[in-house]
């Protein structure tokens, strides 16, 4: 028992176990239905591929029914879904030469993240997507140690593919991997030469990118539309349609002009007509824009056909875009400045976080009451295991941060939903810092 005490996994299994029954006492356990909640329970399985909504989610959903109806099981099977992500980027951390506490440190960060106290109990994709994003991480850091056909590397590839099935936001994920695995192995003495890297580099965009182009090319085959899910559409007319005035509708196209002419009569009716001068009234705006105005308009038009409705609206929008170039810019610096305050906030007040401050509190008075006085140094095969431990989950954390936070802020506002997948894996930097100080401080080696 004593052995198994000394274990990180054993405290990883016991935080996650916390967390359950945390969540057990403070009635997280149970389903929480919200706006987005109705178009995964309600999804039409007769047309599957035409409809707003991948097919992840309501598969998930489906199967978790199996175990109580009204989706009671969602929050507990998200908390197994995190849980064993977790587990995965733990294994992943130790193929790349992490120490057991640095690695066990690293993934408790994640097992305590937004994803499982603030979105686990709702019936909507966003936390089952992150754990499957956290997973996938994990098989993308023991395949840069493996063959290309190993079953890392494939699961890393499946795992994406479920991703963004679940939430068509993670399709981040497939430049992700290729830049991911070049920019660490030119940054790092790995021994390999430049064609060695942009081989590895291919292959995981092969890996990735194949299945979601056949999966497109089904759609396009059985639907006539080419992409992941006919919902692009919408969310870009929530910026486009208020930059949209009646000038611009006499300008459009004649066959878009007929859904001009109703978006801005609907907003004249909200008394929204005048296009906003700054970002925050924008982002106030976005999802009246969207669902009050722009999709009313054009189900009106186009008889509720989802696929025809996000055609035209996307065809829409980038008119408008082009038309208005510098109001959509403006967009993008409010929407920028946003994502780096909402990153800045989640990341500092995240629990995670906060178990990371606690461990260099405890780390620092235990080495002041031990009268820990003596200089440590460090053999050259430890600092080049710290070097690592430090070097790849920066890259990680940050390359995470900046893609998913540039696919955001294109489209949508860098709310705390969207951005909390962001900034998952920042906390795990800090852990890692820290994790290191404290087994110096703890255990020092004397020189």
């Amino acid at each position: 028992m004593k052995q198994l005490v000394r274990q990180p996994c054993f405290w990883l299994v016991g935080l996650a176990v916390i967390v359950l029954f945390n969540r057990l006492l403070t009635g997280m356990l149970v389903p929480t239905f919200v706006r987005d909640s109705p178009g995964y329970v309600e999804f039409d399985w007769s047309e599957p591929l035409s409809q707003k909504r991948t097919i992840g989610y309501p598969l998930f959903l489906a199967v978790t029914s199996l175990f109580g109806g009204d989706q009671r099981a969602v929050p507990v099977a998200h908390w197994i879904a995190l849980t064993s992500a977790c587990g995965v980027f733990y294994w992943g951390l130790r193929r790349v030469g992490y120490s057991a506490w640095t690695a066990g440190w690293c993934a408790a960060t994640l097992l305590l993240g937004r994803s499982v106290i603030d979105l686990g109990h709702q019936v909507i994709g966003d936390s089952l997507a992150l754990s499957l994003s956290i997973a996938a991480t994990g098989c993308f850091l023991a395949a840069r140690r493996s063959a290309v056909r190993s079953w890392p590397f494939v699961g890393c590839a499946v795992l994406t593919f479920l991703a963004y099935q679940v939430r068509p936001a993670y399709l981040f994920l497939l430049p992700l991997w290729p830049v991911a695995s070049l920019w660490i192995e030119m940054t790092e003495a790995s021994g390999r030469t430049m064609r060695m890297r942009a081989s590895r580099a291919t292959a995981f965009a092969a890996a990735t990118l194949l299945p979601f182009l056949a999966f497109c090319g089904l759609r396009a085959v059985t639907v006539g539309h080419f992409g992941l899910v006919p919902f692009g559409g919408y969310n870009i007319v929530g910026v486009a349609g208020q930059i949209l005035d009646d000038r611009l509708v006499n300008d459009l196209p004649s066959d878009l002009q007929p859904l001009g002419k109703e978006i801005m009569r609907l907003r004249k009716e909200h008394d929204e007509s005048d296009m906003p001068v700054d970002f925050l009234t924008m982002e106030k705006r976005f999802n009246s824009t969207i669902w009050q105005m722009a999709v009313p308009a054009a189900n009106a038009i186009y008889d509720d056909d989802t696929v025809e409705v996000n055609q035209a609206l996307s065809k829409l929008s980038k008119q408008v875009i082009r038309q208005r170039p510098q109001a959509y810019v403006h967009w993008l610096v409010g929407n920028t400045n946003h994502a780096r305050q909402q990153l800045t906030q989640l990341t500092v007040f995240d629990k995670g976080t906060l178990l990371v401050g606690l461990l260099l509190i405890y780390a620092h008075l235990s080495s002041l009451v031990a009268g820990v006085r003596r200089r440590s140094s460090v053999a050259n095969a430890e600092a080049d295991v710290q070097h690592r431990e430090r070097h790849i989950v920066f890259w990680i954390a940050i390359l995470f941060a900046l893609a998913k936070t540039s696919l955001v802020v294109l489209v949508e506002p860098a709310n705390d939903r969207y951005m909390t997948p962001a900034m998952v894996f920042l906390p795990a930097v800090l852990a890692v810092f820290t994790a290191q100080y404290a087994q110096r401080v703890l255990c020092p080696r004397v020189g």
